[in-house]
């Protein structure tokens, strides 16, 4: 039984979404779907990247590191992530219909604590970093 089997998911009315909570990892989990039920292939896409999270996160890391990102919202500002900035794993989300894509979702301090970075995962690689701060 895969990780996303085994944890329980409730529609969260405000979001339009189905959340959950992975104690074990300390990840919110997020997937789109109808008010009666979540979307069936991007479940599938969250349980992958969750029965493989140890190679994911590494995946991440090694995808980030050293990479040049641009900021949202601050349109001359770029970002290159130093090696020992520490990862806090935060959230895993499949929320595009359109699109089966996992984000994953960590804050690391870098370059302060405010700033939200997103990886965009396909087929357990990944291949886009989105970053912002709120």
């Amino acid at each position: 039984m895969s990780v996303a089997d085994q944890l329980s998911f409730k529609w969260d009315e405000q979001q339009q979404l189905w959340t959950s909570y992975w104690s074990r990892a300390g990840l919110a989990i997020t997937i789109a779907g109808t008010e009666s039920a979540v979307n069936e292939e991007l479940h599938a896409t969250v349980s992958q990247a969750l029965d493989n999270f140890k190679q994911l996160m590494d995946e991440v890391r090694t995808f980030v590191t050293g990479k040049t990102i641009d900021v949202q919202g601050a349109s001359d500002k770029k970002v290159t992530y130093p090696a020992d900035a520490p990862i806090e794993f935060q959230q895993i989300q499949a929320i595009d219909l359109a699109v089966p894509n996992v984000f994953v979702l960590f804050f690391s301090g870098y370059p302060d604590p405010y700033f939200l970075y997103g990886v965009a995962v396909r087929d357990g690689k990944p291949f886009e970093v989105q970053c912002g701060s709120f």
